[in-house]
């Protein structure tokens, strides 16, 4: 049986068996015993650990690394961890808070459904909702939820007994170490103190045995804690300053505390020496405690309970999944048996410091205690009951505020215990009595203790009974921070996700909520660790909110408002109604205090009984209270004649805040439309009584900081002319009065009227109107009428609008540029559907319940237009433009207030949100397509949230995709929709008012082809049937609104206004617009019996003006006026509209209009002789003018047509770009015809720097970057996945490969795509080559513009540029790309065609029979070689070098060349290795020099970079150069691999030399000028002694030696020491051996370079045939697959080529040293040869490819002529084009005549003779034999990987890839990446920005890239969705290539949806970035955009 005695004597005495050190194996040691106690001494074990205990040195824990996924029946409850991905799905969920996890979401059907994903920012960020029906609005048949779950047998009952009795006694063993711990660390610095503290804190012996004291080691300890404000940097410095140690030690110990949350610093018995250390740490405000060893030996032992307690939570009991879990919950439920002698429950607040988001939201008080809070002394206090009694501010102590109303204090008065209790287990209900021990009063903070519960006897149905729950969520703070967050997780794992607890644990949690809340804004280190981030699962439960909306809500409104007003949360008896926010706005800068508004929307919107807040009448009293601090805040007045001095910005914390404010008042009157109509006209009265007495000034006293500052006063103001009856109106004129925009109390009055749904305006008007009976403030004595109370309350919105019209207008410039951002954000989206439509609301509200003349008369008062009304046109407050743009504002607020009626109909809430979506969406795509993001960006929040927003979006626009490389998918306003534009929509500004009429008429013209001028956009006024708002329109028909209209048209069409002002442009519109509107008005009002109004067009017609309108041979009417703008010239324009309006008034009144017709007609001719048509038909001349006006149009838009596609078919020649590399325009400008023979010229043009042209006299060149490139990958036989991808590879790589269209899917879950795989890092080789922008700059202006990025650097020494000058590197200053040397352009143009490259003087045969042992017997001599070549072969040499160099170099540097000054340029090449330095100095040194000296220094610095590269420190500079030149050949050849053609268009004959773009082509033949020219100028003078010469005659020497090693001649075929002279020909790249000798062996011994071709291209046949014969002789397993058959050009191999085939893999291995039973070994089938033939032509190809471009270099006329001929294009494969055209013979023939042994039985063809074939390649593979046989020497024979170049595969769905990133690992660290990247190249798995992998200060990614790629890396950063570029401790980042299926890219996935691979964009940035070798320039151009201060990790 369980002994509780013996587990708390083992609790008691575990600190001393260590010594107090809480070890590893203490830990085990604890978890052993539990496990024992728990199982009754081992007698259960195995049903915890069904497969045996774990070993003595692990740690015993149930839970395994993989749990099982299925939950059948129960929540899914996981926890989601940092960076795991969420779904949620809109259709079925509750709302956003309702997710899953990925296994859930795989396993349910969400087709077709709108899913967003979303990635976890912390751990614990939420758990997975499966299962809880509370969170679904459907079923979506998760197959883990309906899994079946088999019968289980029933635990043991003793078993259950032994867990719940360990459980219980390990939690009060817990809460009796924690109940002493400190919650705040400030009194940690007394020694009194802390020895009080040690020796008051003992374990009660009656219940742990033993004696009274506690054993402990008189050690103290140290312990830093962790923050979320310092860095681990700064934690590293204090502590090694503190503690007197290595680094070493502080940075283990930063990593440690931020890892865990604290850690011991040091220990010692001295506590001041503790004390004395703590200085360090209090410097920088880090969180130290100092305490007992033994104190913080049970701590860490409480840590691992918790540990302990979540291990079991998480797992089951022999399947019992809930039974621990029930378990832990049941113990958790009961009351803390108390075992400590001491507790400290409640303990005095200290705020931190220094701990805010940023320094000006430090609530910091310093180390004192707050102002007004006292300790509390009295332990054992009940922490639910200390929550209401814990508050203290300064106008109370503890006790009650008497000027708490009853509303605060009863508003929750139903009591707790009437909980319905149903949902509660059976031993928690109301029948039971939990038993709780008793309790002692404690008067010392030390005191001890018995019990810290209440006397009280009762179940949890009484909210004074305090449970260990209580206790553990109250103690949270007293965690570390891996503490807190299995504390939260326990809670997840236990009480909430157990539905029958859940309701206990939401309402135990709502009782503690205001010390909670309290803890985390003032006090709470680690924010997000804090108990209170629960609040979103707990009140998102609808049960839970709808329980604490019933009871208490008062208590979440009682926080907020005392937190607001005192800084402090109380409780709602300590809420004071004479306060208000402080003058500091101190309590409005923390931005924690958004958490409590997050928990009421959640309360609010998940409660399901409405009518509990909205209809409460003492619920709403609080809410007004509320808002009421901030009505009229922030205020500000107009200055006049100076400027302001300072700037407040107080306006900005009011806007943080008042945006959740007002958020929270829409959720609040949404609940109206619910709630009864009776408690819905109580609401609006209690809000509407709190307002009139705000808006008079009853509360200015209290409110002294807000607009208000004394009574208001009225006085009567009429018309004067068209009507004289006068109203009372506010005196208030705007601009020298103060005025706030922030109103949120009428805001929330707006929004309880717009959802309620009253019936009629008398009715609302009723509701708003307050008597002297029924005063608005009780003893204040009431002076005004209601209704002007009512015009005064409603009077504040308008003034808003008017004070930001005339900030728009510039008429408040003087106030700054502050007030201006003010009035943009009110109007912009952050406050624009809280703020100024919520004003527009109001103000039509006063429109439509009070007198309509009054409401007139008021409006033009508030605009200062009184004077204007009554006729005149100056102004006192403004010059005459500014009243003349104050007017063009106030008419289009007219409109606005009349046209605006979406929020009016009284329909439902989804309705109008629908109707409003539509209408945003319309106006907003109105001027031009947008993106979807942009769309959303500029619609208000609530909108775009709503289920029905893509919907309605799909519905009105047309989508389409993107198709460009950088493009997005954008939405088009469909045509259909385009009339329901309003030009003057209430967002629009006066630009958009035009662009926005001009968008409308355009395509109304397109539809209906009638004239622009002639189309009237008629404004969509919805008719308002019923409801309150029905009487909206009846403004118009005043009198005072119709001599508005008048004045208006007077002033503007008889200019009466000043000669000095100009007239706004759309001020006629406007005013005809706004009396289009007043007409349509006038016929879509309903009929009502208490108008007493005539029509506006009544008043039109009658109302003749007596005084204010023009003189009397002027207008007198308003149709009079229409009359005369219809018939003047001058407003043609304009005409379409007063026709509109005139059919409009004859609608409506038809018999007064044709009587004021007639009048105004006769008034028309007898006044100004005007003949006005009667009718509005169209006349004989107007239609004529219109038909020939139309046809003019036509005739222009046609011509319109030709011109734009003239410019289409020639915009490529039309077009500059930024491609200055070909000033003489394109290719055909660069071919010109001279002397009868075409001269291919090099580029010149103006320099980029000084726009001067480029000139003979004066060096120029072109700017290039010399750098090191991994393309060149090898074929890696041993790899299957490599072998496969070169046998599918397409046989035509000079064929564009078809891109994968880019389709943007719905989610669908079966999709499973993985990354990969990556190529293989050995399998690549780096080379350096060369690139280049080609714009060109004199070298002068080069040198000059090097020394100017010196001194830039030199000046700004902290920021991070983009190149390296150490390195030479340097931005193109044109096109910003990265470069690093200088091609002087010093040649002549190329005359060479591509036909003369290829044709030869004699036969191949001839050639390898007698030429060339010709050429090589003149190397023959009796000296010593290594003493140089003969002097004769020297001078043959420099004569061939000489003759190859005239034709190159231009005549002027070839003279100079030739001069007496050669002698210094030769010296100077000897000694450029050797003093590079003195070279910079020397004044004999000409430009020539500098440029082929920098050139060298680049190449060596390559070669200094790479030094681990095989034999690339013993080459010398001219082998560097000419190496060069191959390696840039290749990297442009494998870059043009399936890529698309660059200039031809046609198909036939199509070859690499189509694809290779033109400045490609440039770069090439100036890099071969170059080399050349370099090599020519070494033996020039014939000297010999030149380093050059020696270079250049040892690499010809070599060269010949590779191709004819073993001739008589030169060496002794037996000889074994000749590899130490040449390395084999079949070891080298073949291909870069052509290169090279083209520009070396070539020209120095006058051969021709198709020979040398030929041989090269037999070479690489043999080599490729030796690798296929290793391959067959291992029978390695791609053999086996025999694929690739498909790709033959003929079919299945003929049995002769197979012999041949067979025959010649035979002859190769024979030669090359293998024994005759291996070559016997090598038997194939047809099938197999097949295979290898296709493998072999595959593997070939490369080479031909290259050399294709290579003799296109030299010879660069005439390409095109060749490769389209007649002969090229017959053939069918790219081999046999190329071979065609290089004249190359097939590859059956080179099979043919290696396949026979003795030539004179060969066929071959008479150019070849076989025997010297023969000889050749047995020498070749002889001298291969020997260098493969050599000791100590790594080398093996490789050839280049043939296929497309390609980076890893990407998954099509990003969102799948997520879920595998979840079950990686990081091969350094062996964790799951917080940030996991994935290289591009090896797809392997690595972390990005951690310090887990952190070695010599570099990141894994750069110790990846290293050993992988080598100088750049390629990432994929997958939970930012970001490719990363890397390159020599710098990067970048860009998109990456995935787009959503709005075809946006969604950078760090902030919008969370479906992500799908776009193919075209990964293909681009394989093709254009890193195929280019752009990498670097990439990064270069990223960084040069952007200031940073020292690093480019700022971006």
């Amino acid at each position: 049986m369980f002994d509780e005695r013996s587990l708390c004597r083992f609790l008691k005495e575990l600190p001393s068996r260590y010594n107090f050190v809480y070890t590893s194996e203490a830990k085990r040691s604890l978890l052993r015993a539990l496990f024992n106690f728990m199982s009754d001494n081992g007698k259960f074990l195995s049903y915890f650990f069904p497969h045996g205990p774990p070993p003595m040195t692990e740690e015993w824990k149930m839970k395994a690394t993989e749990t099982d996924p299925a939950h059948p029946g129960r929540p899914c409850m996981h926890q989601f961890q940092k960076g795991e991905p969420t779904y949620r799905c809109k259709e079925c969920g509750l709302d956003e808070t309702c997710v899953l996890c990925w296994r859930c979401f795989n396993a349910s059907d969400h087709i077709g459904h709108s899913v967003t994903i979303s990635i976890s920012q912390k751990d614990g960020g939420g758990v997975c909702d499966c299962g809880d029906p509370e969170a679904w609005l459907q079923e979506f048949n998760c197959k883990y939820y309906k899994a079946e779950q088999l019968p289980l047998e029933p635990l043991p009952p003793d078993l259950q007994s032994c867990i719940r009795a360990t459980v219980s006694r390990a939690l009060d063993y817990m809460f009796d170490i924690m109940s002493c711990s400190p919650q705040s660390y400030q009194d940690c610095k007394d020694e009194s103190f802390i020895m009080r503290d040690f020796e008051s804190f003992h374990l009660d012996p009656k219940i742990y045995g033993g004696d009274f004291k506690d054993n402990d080691n008189s050690q103290f300890a140290l312990i830093l804690w962790n923050d979320e404000k310092h860095s681990v940097k700064d934690v590293t410095d204090v502590v090694t300053t503190a503690t007197h140690r290595r680094e070493e030690y502080g940075l283990f110990i930063a990593n440690e505390v931020d890892r865990i949350g604290r850690r011991i610093v040091s220990t010692s018995s001295d506590i001041r020496d503790l004390i004395d250390a703590r200085v360090a740490f209090d410097r920088i405000q880090l969180a130290v405690s100092i305490r007992s060893t033994r104190d913080t030996f049970r701590e860490d032992m409480c840590g691992t309970i918790l540990e302990w307690l979540n291990d079991m939570a998480s797992s089951s009991l022999m399947g019992h999944h809930f039974a621990l879990r029930d378990i832990i919950c049941e113990a958790l439920c009961q009351p803390w048996q108390c075992g400590s002698t001491a507790t400290r429950i409640r303990q005095p607040l200290y705020q931190i410091a220094g701990h805010f988001d940023d320094s000006d939201d430090d609530l910091s008080m310093g180390t004192a205690v707050v102002a007004g809070v006292s300790p509390n002394n009295i332990t054992g206090a009940d922490p639910v009951s200390a929550t209401s009694d814990s508050f203290s501010g300064p106008n109370s102590a503890g006790s009650q505020n008497m000027a708490v109303p009853s509303y605060w204090l009863n508003a929750d008065d139903e009591e707790y215990n009437s909980v319905d209790q149903s949902t509660f287990p059976p031993f928690l209900r109301q029948s039971q009595v939990i038993p709780s021990s008793s309790s002692s009063q404690e008067i010392d903070y030390f005191a001890p203790a018995t019990s810290p519960v209440s006397n009280s006897n009762t179940g949890f149905g009484d909210s004074k009974a305090s449970l260990r729950l209580d206790y553990l969520m109250l103690f949270d703070m007293r965690f570390w921070k891996s503490a807190r967050y299995t504390t939260r997780d326990l809670l997840m794992a236990t009480m909430i996700s157990n539905l029958d607890y859940k309701m206990i644990m939401g309402m135990r949690f709502i009782e503690l909520y205001p010390t909670l809340i309290e803890l985390y804004m003032l006090a709470d280190r680690e924010p997000d660790c804090s108990m209170i981030l629960l609040s979103t699962q707990l009140f998102t439960c609808p049960t839970i909110a709808t329980e604490i909306a019933r009871k208490h809500f008062t208590t979440l409104i009682a926080a907020l408002y005392t937190y607001l007003t005192t800084g402090r949360v109380g409780p709602p008896k300590s809420v004071d109604l004479t306060a208000s926010v402080p003058d500091d706005r101190r309590t409005l800068k923390n931005r924690r205090l958004q958490q409590i508004f997050i928990d009421l929307d959640h309360i609010i919107n998940r409660n399901t009984i409405k009518q509990r807040i909205s209809g409460d009448e003492r619920r709403m009293h609080q809410i007004a209270d509320l808002f009421i601090l901030f009505e009229g805040c922030a205020p500000f007045m107009r200055q006049i004649n100076e400027h302001v001095e300072y700037e407040s910005t107080e306006w900005v914390s009011f806007f943080q805040i008042l945006s959740h404010l007002l958020k929270l008042g829409r959720a609040i009157a949404k609940d109206c439309g619910d709630a009864s109509l009776s408690s819905t006209k109580n609401s609006v009265r209690t809000v509407s009584r709190m307002l009139t007495a705000w808006a008079l000034g009853f509360l200015r006293d209290r409110l002294s900081s807000n607009e208000i500052t004394d009574e208001p006063h009225f006085e009567s103001i009429s018309a004067g002319d068209f009507s004289h009856a006068e109203y009372p109106i506010v005196n208030y004129p705007v601009e020298f009065y103060s005025i706030s925009i922030h109103h949120p109390l009428h805001a929330l009055m707006s929004w309880i009227i717009e959802f309620a749904g009253f019936e009629s305006a008398n009715q609302l008007k009723s509701l708003l109107s307050f008597s002297i009976l029924d005063p608005p403030a009780v003893g204040k004595s009431i002076i005004y009428g209601p209704e002007d109370m009512l015009m005064l309350m409603l009077d504040y919105p308008l003034r808003t609008l008017v004070a930001i019209a005339q900030i728009r207008v510039g008429l408040w410039v003087r106030n700054g540029y502050t007030l201006r951002t003010h009035q943009v954000h009110y109007r912009d989206l952050t406050m624009r559907e809280n703020g100024y439509a919520r004003d527009i609301f109001n103000v039509q509200m006063m429109m439509s319940i009070c007198n309509p003349s009054r409401v007139m008369l008021t409006i033009v008062e508030r605009w200062s237009l009184t004077p204007w009304l009554k006729g005149s046109v100056e102004h006192s407050a403004f010059d005459e433009t500014k009243l003349l743009y104050v007017m063009e504002e106030f008419l289009h607020s007219m409109i606005v207030l009349l046209s605006e009626r979406y929020r009016l109909l009284g329909n439902s809430c989804g309705t109008t949100n629908e109707q409003l979506i539509q209408r945003e969406i319309i106006q907003l795509l109105c001027f031009e397509p947008m993106a979807f993001s942009d769309i959303t960006r500029k619609v208000p929040e609530y909108l775009v949230s709503d289920e029905s927003f893509e919907k309605i979006l799909r519905e009105v626009t047309n989508f389409r995709a993107p198709e460009g490389l950088n493009d997005f998918g954008t939405y088009e306003l469909h045509p259909s929709c385009i009339e329901l534009v309003d030009p003057y929509f209430f967002h629009y500004t006066p630009t958009q008012w035009d662009a926005a009429e001009t968008a409308v008429k355009n395509s109304l013209h397109k539809k209906t082809n009638i004239p622009v001028e002639k189309i009237v956009i008629k404004p969509h006024l919805i008719p308002i049937t019923s409801g309150p708002f029905s009487r909206l329109g009846w403004i118009v028909g005043t009198p005072e609104f119709a001599q508005m209209i008048f004045v208006t048209l007077s002033n503007i069409i008889f200019q009466r206004l000043p000669s000095s002002s100009t007239l706004p442009e759309s001020l006629l519109s406007l005013t005809l617009h706004l009396c289009y509107i007043a007409s349509i008005e006038d016929n879509i009002s309903i009929e009502d019996p208490e108008r007493k109004l005539p029509s506006f067009a009544y008043n039109s017609c009658i109302l003749v003006c007596q005084k204010v309108g023009p003189r009397d041979d002027q207008c007198q009417t308003i149709l009079e006026a229409l009359y005369y703008i219809r018939s003047s010239q001058k407003y043609e324009a304009h005409k379409a509209l007063v026709l509109a309006i005139l059919e409009q008034f004859k609608l409506k009144e038809p018999t007064v209009f044709d009587d004021a017709r007639v009048n105004a007609i006769g008034f028309m001719e007898d006044v100004y002789g005007i003949e006005v048509a009667d009718t509005s038909e169209e006349s004989p001349v107007e239609r004529k003018k219109r038909l020939a006006k139309e046809r003019q149009a036509k005739i222009m838009a046609e011509f319109q047509k030709q011109q734009q596609s003239f410019v289409d078919k020639n915009k490529d020649s039309m077009d500059d770009g930024d491609q200055e590399f070909f000033d003489e325009d394109d290719d055909d400008a660069m071919v010109e015809d001279d002397d009868d023979v075409s001269t291919w010229k090099f580029p010149s043009g103006m320099c980029i720097l000084c726009r001067k042209p480029s000139t003979d006299t004066q060096m120029y060149g072109t700017v290039g970057y010399i750098t090191e490139s991994t393309l060149f990958r090898q074929t890696v036989f041993k790899s299957e996945d490599q072998m496969n991808s070169v046998i599918e590879m397409p046989s035509d790589l000079d064929r564009p490969v078809l891109e994968e269209s880019d389709k943007l899917q719905e989610v669908k879950m079966e999709e499973e795509d993985t990354i990969g795989p990556g190529f293989p890092s050995e399998g690549v080789n780096r080379e350096s080559v060369a690139v280049g922008c080609g714009h060109i700059m004199h070298f002068s202006c080069y040198e000059e513009y090097k020394e100017s990025i010196n001194i830039r650097h030199r000046q700004h020494i902290t920021r991070n540029p983009p190149e390296k000058t150490e390195k030479g590197e340097f931005l193109c200053p044109l096109c910003k790309s990265l470069n690093n040397c200088f091609f002087p352009l010093i040649f002549k143009g190329i005359r060479q065609t591509f036909d003369s490259q290829i044709q030869t003087k004699s036969c191949f045969m001839e050639w390898i029979s007698e030429d060339a042992w010709t050429n090589i017997t003149r190397m023959k001599c009796t000296e010593d070689y290594s003493k140089g070549p003969p002097k004769l072969f020297r001078e043959q040499v420099r004569q061939n070098f000489m003759n190859s160099l005239s034709p190159v170099i231009s005549d002027m540097y070839l003279q100079k060349l030739n001069s007496s000054s050669v002698t210094g340029w030769l010296q100077f090449l000897r000694d450029i290795r050797e003093d590079s330095q003195r070279l910079q100095n020397s004044n004999e040194g000409s430009m020539l020099h500098k440029v082929y000296a920098d050139i060298l220094e680049v190449l060596a610095m390559q070669t200094r970079l790479s030094c681990g590269r095989e034999n690339q420190q013993s080459l010398s500079t001219y082998h560097r150069m000419i190496k060069l030149y191959g390696s840039t050949i290749s990297s442009a050849e494998i870059a043009l691999r399936g890529a698309n053609r660059s200039d031809s268009q046609r198909d036939v004959g199509m070859t690499i030399l189509d694809q290779v773009s033109q400045r490609t082509m440039t770069l090439l033949r100036i890099l071969r000028s170059t080399v050349l020219t370099y090599g020519s100028l070494g033996v020039v003078n014939g000297s010999g002694n030149c380093a050059i010469a020696e270079n250049l005659s040892r690499n010809y020497h070599q060269q010949i030696g590779k191709l004819f090693f073993g001739q008589e001649c030169m060496y002794d075929k037996n000889s074994v020491s000749c590899p130490d002279i040449v390395l084999p020909l079949l070891l080298d790249d073949v291909f870069v051996f052509l290169a090279e000798a083209s520009v070396c062996l070539v020209p120095a011994m006058d051969l021709e370079i198709h020979h040398v071709m030929v041989l090269c291209y037999i070479a690489q046949v043999v080599k490729v045939l030796f690798l296929l014969g290793q391959e067959l002789r291992r029978k390695s397993g791609w053999l086996q697959k025999k694929k690739g058959l498909g790709s033959m050009n003929d079919g299945a191999l003929s049995s002769e080529k197979l012999a041949f085939l067979r025959d010649a893999i035979g002859m190769i291995m024979e030669r090359s040293g293998n024994s005759q039973e291996n070559i016997d070994d090598i038997l194939f089938d047809q099938e197999l040869g097949t295979l290898v033939y296709s493998v072999l032509e595959k593997l070939v190809l490369p080479f031909l490819r290259k050399s294709a471009v290579l003799i296109s270099v030299s010879g660069a006329i005439g390409v095109e002529e060749i490769q389209y001929s007649e002969s090229v294009a017959s053939q069918k494969s790219e081999t046999d084009r190329l071979l065609s055209i290089l004249r190359l013979p097939v590859l059956d023939e080179i099979l043919c005549i290696l396949a026979i042994r003795d030539s004179s039985d060969s066929d071959f063809n008479a150019e070849i003779s076989g025997k010297m074939i023969h000889n050749v390649v047995t020498r070749w593979l002889r001298h291969l034999e020997l260098a493969l046989k050599r000791p100590f020497q790594r080398c093996s024979v490789t050839t280049e990987y043939p296929g497309i170049m390609e980076l890893v595969r990407l998954p099509r769905l990003l969102h799948g890839f997520f879920q595998k990133v979840g079950q990686l690992r990081c091969k350094n660290c062996g964790k799951c990446p917080e940030e996991p990247a994935v290289c591009l190249f090896c797809a392997e798995l690595v972390c990005c920005q951690s310090y887990c992998c952190v070695k010599n200060n570099k990141g894994e990614c750069n110790q990846h890239m290293q050993n992988c790629a080598g100088y750049v890396g390629i990432y994929l950063l997958i939970k930012k969705c970001t490719i990363f570029f890397l390159r020599d401790g710098q990067g970048s980042f860009v998109s990456a290539p995935y787009l959503d299926i709005h075809g946006e890219v969604d950078t760090s996935l902030k919008r969370g949806r479906p992500l799908y691979l776009s193919q075209r964009r990964y293909t681009h940035l394989i093709r254009n970035v890193w195929l280019q070798n752009g990498i670097t320039s990439q990064i270069a151009r990223k960084i040069e955009g952007m200031i940073d201060n020292g690093g480019w990790e700022g971006m």
